[in-house]
This record gives structure tokens, C-alpha cells and sequence, in this order.
């Protein structure tokens, strides 16, 4: 019921949110399907009303039980600075339809982009005006895992099953968008479908921007992000208590010695990277929309925004 609800909500605040704006891009809402995983992709594609016909292309992944919509304040503020957006609902992974098991087998979530990607470069009215060395990834919370597996990080799905059974890790894995995961982690059809997925390396992304990336706990060797020869940026928020950075952000960083590194001070947690909540919201869902009086989620989002487009547009030169 609560991600239901939660549904709804988010849906009627990100339509909200760009209503009314004065946009400098158009917005199109597409559906694939991969026939191989029958998996139906909802895709939102976000392109900026240019002629220009070599554009910076970036696809972004949602954080887990979240969809396509719930970070469009990044999309669309990426989509007016010049470049073509690309998020999509992670199958089974969203809040109108949330399958348990996706929400554990989140290497199929890189799958996922990886595929649309190759649906739009097939597609001419698309293909056309993307620029093909200029192809970056961005995520959030889980999609962080997701850009970063894509730019060839290798999880280890030992080392998560190690830490869901310490206490951090009971805490961690009980996230408040789908309670009860913990004993699906070492269930057979979840080790099979980790051990039978493909290589998910994707050397088309030049760059990654990660916001409070999740799932660092299944990484403890420099060795297992030996294939990341991409530049890397990591954003971590301090009083994050979901994915805190102690083991998630800041372990990256510390695995990704390279990397570009930005913590978001004070008492801006994890969700300070959804979209804005209205009074409505922060009173009815204080766990997403509501932050503590100190935090600024308007100004933050305006940092990340600015912080991306710098990043990918420096990235290439």
C-alpha cells in the first residue's frame, strides 16, 4: 500500500513539476521491450530544441522502487543545458510494479540501459543527432551501482550476502521502498541469476555521475575495478542513512582513487536527490520529501546540475 501511495504521489509531483515550466527541450515518452528477458522498458526521453544535430547523450537510472520520473529535476535540467536525456523504468523495479526479486537482482538493471541504448542508436530520429563519443551515464542511489557496473565495476555477490548478515547490513538492505528483501539474498534463483549474468561492461559510456550510489558493500578490492577506465564523479550526501558513505559513496571513492569526489555537507540525507516534494508531500511521505529545515533541496539539485554538466562537457576534451 505505502508504495502505492507513494506511486501515485511522485507521479502527480513530477507531472506537476514540469507543467508549468518553461522548458527549452521536448519530452516523449517511448516503450521497448526486450523479447530475450521479457522485460518492457518504459522509457522518457528528454531532447533540447537545437539544430544542432551532434549532441552529448546521457542515460540515467532511478534508485530502486523509484521510476523514470523521480530525478527528472536532473533530467530536465541537463535536457536545457544542451544535452539529450534518457531515463526508463527499471522493470519490476518501480512503484506501480514491484516484483521482490527484481529489487535483489539489480544486475539486470545495467541490462536494461545498456539495451534501450542500442534501441536508440538503431533509431534515426534519435541516432541522428546524438553525438557517439559523447554517451555518458548518471544514476541514483542503486542506478549509482548501475552506472558504475556499466563504466565495469564487478560485483561480488558473496561479499553482499556477507554483510546482509551484520547488523549495518540488516539495516541497509531493509530499505523503506520494499521491507523484507533481506532473506531473498541467498535464495538459488537469485545466486543463479547472478552467477548466468552477462559481462556488464558497456565501453560506449566515456563518463559517470553517480549521486549517493547504493551497493558498495559488494565491492572490496581495488581488483574488481580494474575495467573502469572511464572518468568517475561520486556524490555523497553526510547524513545519508540509507546508503550511508561510509559504506557506499566514500567507498567507491576509496576503491576509485581517480574518481571525483563531492560530499554534500550537513543533514541532507539520501533522498535529498528525489525530486521536491510539495507541503502536501513532506507532511504525508517525510521519509522522501521532507529534509531537515537546514537543507536547501532546490539549491542542491542546482549544484548537481551544475557539477554534471561541467563534468561531462570537460570530459572529452
Amino acid at each position: 500500500m505505502m508504495i502505492k501511495k507513494f506511486f501515485q504521489i511522485v507521479i502527480f509531483l513530477t507531472l506537476s513539476s514540469s507543467a508549468f515550466s518553461q522548458s527549452k527541450f521536448t519530452e516523449q515518452t517511448k516503450v521497448y521491450f526486450d523479447s530475450i528477458r521479457n522485460r518492457k522498458l518504459v522509457t522518457e526521453i528528454w531532447s533540447p530544441e537545437t539544430n544542432s544535430i551532434s549532441l552529448p547523450l546521457v542515460m540515467f537510472s532511478h534508485g530502486t522502487g523509484g521510476n523514470r520520473l523521480a530525478c527528472s529535476w536532473f533530467c530536465e535540467g541537463l535536457a536545457e543545458k544542451g544535452f539529450i536525456i534518457v531515463a526508463i523504468d527499471h522493470f519490476g523495479n518501480t512503484f506501480d510494479n514491484p516484483i521482490p526479486k527484481e529489487f535483489v537482482t539489480f544486475w539486470q538493471r545495467p541490462q536494461d540501459i545498456s539495451f534501450v541504448l542500442s534501441e536508440l542508436l538503431k533509431d534515426q530520429s534519435y541516432s541522428s543527432k546524438i553525438d557517439p563519443n559523447k554517451i555518458y551515464m548518471a544514476g541514483f542511489s542503486i542506478g549509482g551501482y548501475t552506472s558504475l557496473a556499466l563504466a565495469g565495476a564487478k560485483l561480488n555477490w558473496n561479499n553482499i550476502i556477507q554483510f546482509s548478515k551484520t547488523p549495518q547490513g540488516v539495516k541497509e538492505i531493509n530499505v523503506p521502498e520494499m521491507p523484507g528483501l533481506l532473506q531473498m539474498y541467498q535464495q538459488d534463483s537469485v545466486v543463479q541469476s547472478f552467477k548466468n549474468s552477462p559481462d556488464l561492461l558497456d565501453k560506449r559510456f566515456k563518463a559517470v555521475f553517480v549521486m549517493s550510489p547504493a551497493a558498495g558493500q559488494g565491492f572490496s578490492s581495488k581488483k574488481q575495478m580494474k575495467r573502469v577506465k572511464v572518468p568517475i564523479f561520486i556524490i555523497g550526501a553526510e547524513a545519508d542513512s540509507v546508503a550511508p558513505i561510509k559504506t557506499n559513496a566514500l567507498h567507491y571513492k576509496k576503491l576509485l582513487p581517480k574518481a571525483t569526489w563531492y560530499l554534500v555537507k550537513g543533514k541532507a540525507g539520501h533522498y535529498v536527490f528525489l525530486n521536491e516534494g510539495t507541503e502536501e508531500l513532506r507532511k504525508n511521505m517525510p521519509v522522501f520529501f521532507k529534509d531537515d529545515e537546514s537543507v536547501n533541496r532546490s539549491e542542491i539539485h542546482r549544484q548537481m546540475i551544475e557539477k554534471a554538466e561541467i563534468f561531462f562537457k570537460t570530459t572529452n576534451r
